[in-house]
């Protein structure tokens, strides 16, 4: 395991004179820290940001230590995206989605998380009044072509297009239900802890009132 973000985060530390506690906070306790610093736990975004700040240095100083990511930061990025997004925690969902596109331009991220993240920033974006319905289901459209196929990717691309297909001004309900049935059908073939809240939120959007359009 590449650990060379923990052996700064000790060098700087003991350079400071701080203990584990000292930099620790209600985001990563002290054991979490003793793990981080011996390469036992590999810390995500929000973590790393934490430890920064009271290090002092921005979180890029660390990012850049590294071109590449194990599964395991990966994962637990992952699924805490999977659980902005289901509790509907938008503005703190596109902080992290801007943060890991900054990060992905000198980290090498795999094409598929890339493109995870750029979803949920995109439809955050759109939850946060920064771009309107039309932008942004028109740059999800265009994502379609090259998009891989990943069960978990394709159910959100389906949603969020639904989600926004019914608050535009050229509503189709027919198009709206498809999107929904897609990411409902997807769903089905995920297992994972997730898959469930998944399911009930998509059988609450399932059912789209109709309109005149």
């Amino acid at each position: 395991m590449d650990n060379r973000i923990g052996m700064e985060i000790r060098n700087l530390r003991m350079k400071l004179g701080m203990s584990q506690e000292n930099i620790s906070s209600s985001v990563v306790s002290q054991s979490a820290i003793s793990k981080i610093e011996n390469g036992k736990y590999i810390p995500n975004i929000i973590v790393l940001e934490a430890i920064a700040s009271k290090l002092g240095v921005p979180v890029d100083h660390f990012l850049t230590l590294s071109t590449s990511y194990n599964g395991e930061y990966i994962e637990t990025t992952y699924e805490m995206i999977e659980q902005l997004s289901l509790h509907e925690e938008y503005e703190e969902l596109n902080r992290l989605t801007a943060q890991l596109i900054d990060c992905g331009q000198a980290v090498e991220f795999p094409n598929w998380f890339k493109d995870y993240i750029r979803i949920h920033h995109l439809f955050s974006e759109y939850q946060c009044r920064k771009k309107d319905a039309q932008t942004t289901w028109m740059k999800l459209k265009c994502m379609a072509g090259c998009l891989p196929f990943e069960q978990s990717i394709q159910t959100k691309f389906h949603l969020y297009l639904g989600i926004i297909h019914s608050h535009m001004k050229t509503y189709s309900y027919s198009e709206t239900l498809d999107y929904l049935q897609k990411s409902l059908a997807s769903v089905e073939g995920i297992k994972g802890k997730n898959t469930y809240l998944h399911k009930k939120k998509l059988k609450n959007l399932y059912f789209v009132p109709k309109n005149n359009h």
